[in-house]
């Protein structure tokens, strides 16, 4: 399970082509028999401020089979020492069949401030076949320093960190606003388990994406790759398509690594809970 546990770094840089029926075009013929170049996509600028109750939902496939559900929400605001905070909340479970072979039940809390986008609170709860955790990290960024307790075990650790540094879970949500085109490279630091990484990708192209049963989608693809203490990760690739919209939704991304091993997560519902209920929010198919 060496690759399970690798793989959330690479997620982010980032959430998998190894979807049957799965289409990258350079062109795409709409219904009235119109032909659209993809150098005529054009990438929104990006959200500034996230909306309360976005509930995102991706389907995770293992080399083409259904095996897990990731859900991501945007439950609220909070106080987080004084200062405005995203309270988001990830899951990600296997499904009946999967949880045969290894079950993985994880809750990931981050609380991004709403105005400088970086976490002021992590919260890590992973059960993943035989390991468990439940730790809390407390990041002081004006500090440049990060506070780690475990639960289970009642370890405590700081750690330096560097500017800007993400969590898992907020670098979905800081990479939708970021301003950026085909060409440009984009790099961030991003804390996973107490281990400091630099995920740097390229935006090489616009493409339109199609996924059976969904649509099509005008997307940027990007091959993301992590290092950390100046050394290449080598336990596997990523690459990820974006939606092009102002929400910059990553609308699939998948996870390689040796051994034919693939992983991919594509979105499949957006939703928003309101007092009304479940309004959708998918906007961005052709």
């Amino acid at each position: 399970m060496k690759f399970l546990k690798i793989a959330p770094i690479l997620f982010p840089v980032f959430i998998l082509t190894s979807c049957a029926g799965v289409k990258e075009e350079i062109a795409f013929t709409r219904e009235d028999k119109t032909v659209l170049s993809a150098e005529s996509i054009s990438v929104s600028p990006p959200l500034t401020k996230f909306q309360v109750g976005e509930h995102a939902t991706y389907e995770v496939r293992w080399v083409g089979i259904p095996v897990a559900t990731i859900t991501s929400t945007i439950k609220g605001i909070k106080k987080i020492d004084g200062r405005d905070a995203y309270f988001i909340e990830a899951s990600a479970r296997t499904n009946n069949w999967a949880s045969l072979i290894c079950r993985i039940d994880d809750r990931f809390r981050t609380y991004l401030d709403t105005e400088k986008l970086v976490p002021l609170r992590s919260e890590d709860r992973r059960s993943e076949g035989f390991y468990r955790k439940d730790a809390v990290t407390i990041l002081d960024h004006e500090a440049g320093k990060a506070y780690f307790e475990n639960y289970r075990d009642r370890s405590q650790k700081t750690f330096d960190i560097p500017s800007g540094l993400q969590d898992l879970l907020s670098t979905f949500y800081y990479m939708r606003t970021i301003t950026y085109g085909v060409g440009d490279r984009v790099s961030l630091y991003v804390d996973f388990s107490e281990r400091i990484y630099l995920i740097e990708g390229k935006i090489e192209k616009k493409v339109f994406l199609t996924i059976p049963r969904r649509g099509t989608y005008e997307t940027v693809f990007t091959r993301p790759q992590a290092s950390r203490e100046g050394k290449t990760v080598k336990d596997g690739t990523a690459q990820a398509y974006f939606t092009v919209d102002e929400r910059r939704a990553p609308l699939q991304f998948t996870v390689k690594a040796p051994l034919f091993t693939s992983l991919t997560a594509t979105l499949v519902k957006v939703e928003v809970l309101d007092s009304e209920g479940l309004a959708c929010l998918d906007k961005e198919k052709r």
